[in-house]
């Protein structure tokens, strides 16, 4: 869990986040030789550690918005926003894609799998290296690599879900992400039958 600390400075509240969870990215190899990166929001903030892995794009599974922490110590009421560790750090040296979706199985993040998808493989196609991080890099990041390895990758939700716990292993998208997933499994899959279809007419004409 993280440990959030209210200090009192100069009269006015800081924040002070202590994260003990995985800060650096996890190495997801690929079937065709290559890799991308899965992680959170505190491995999106490690400039030296992407740019020793060569990142150029980083994929933010993130939205953006205010709330409020309480003290269990001071009671002292702050509002926070998302940006305690800043979505967009380091936008000098990485091109961001933003994802803004919160970590909810109600929320609809079928929208954004195609294009995230299409994003990722069009990073590696061109020779670079693709960080994508939510929160923990547990839930959000992983149902949009697993999208990736759907639909570019011919696999199916649980082969694509076991292959990254194998590399991460708190990977865990919750049950409605799962079952979008499965939604857009069987999309791809429908696309494929189609077009193999109007291939078959394309030859018997």
């Amino acid at each position: 869990m993280d440990q959030i600390e209210l200090i009192n400075k100069t009269e006015k509240t800081s924040i002070h986040i202590h994260w003990t969870f995985n800060r650096e990215a996890s190495k997801i190899p690929l079937p065709n030789n290559k890799h991308l990166f899965l992680g959170s929001l505190a491995s999106a903030n490690l400039k030296q550690d992407l740019l020793d892995k060569n990142v150029s794009d980083v994929i933010c599974c993130i939205k953006p918005y205010a709330y409020n922490i309480i003290n269990l110590y001071t009671d002292h009421v702050a509002w926070v926003y998302d940006f305690f560790f800043s979505l967009l750090p380091y936008d000098d040296f990485f091109k961001y894609y933003l994802v803004p979706i919160q970590d909810d199985g109600c929320k609809d993040i079928y929208p954004y799998f195609d294009s995230c998808a299409d994003y990722i493989n069009n990073v590696l196609e061109n020779n670079g290296n693709a960080l994508v991080h939510c929160y923990h890099g547990r839930s959000r990041s992983v149902s949009i690599v697993l999208a990736y390895l759907i639909k570019y990758h011919n696999m199916n939700v649980n082969d694509a879900l076991k292959h990254v716990q194998i590399y991460r292993d708190i990977a865990n998208p919750n049950e409605g992400y799962v079952e979008q997933l499965h939604n857009f499994y069987n999309e791809i899959q429908d696309n494929k039958n189609k077009n193999k279809d109007q291939d078959v007419n394309k030859i018997e004409k």
